[in-house]
């Protein structure tokens, strides 16, 4: 999923921002986001999660969602 953030990052810069959380040494994060199994990928807007999904993500998935929450 590297190479698809990467590009997604470059391609919307102004837009967006992603972070990369590693679980392993995040663990408190892990009942915050109710991560059941990684990859788990979560958009937030204004704080708040309005997207989850486990599992890989073809970057034109998360174009189209990021493009239906409006950032």
């Amino acid at each position: 999923m590297d190479p698809v953030l990467d590009l997604l990052k470059i391609e919307m810069e102004n837009r967006i921002e992603i972070i990369r959380v590693d679980v392993n040494r995040n663990a408190s994060l892990i009942p915050v986001y109710q991560v059941k199994s990684v990859p788990t990928f979560i958009l937030l807007k204004n704080k708040q999660v309005c997207w989850r999904q486990s599992g890989l993500v073809t970057k034109r998935t998360f174009e189209e969602i990021i493009n239906q929450f409006n950032l």
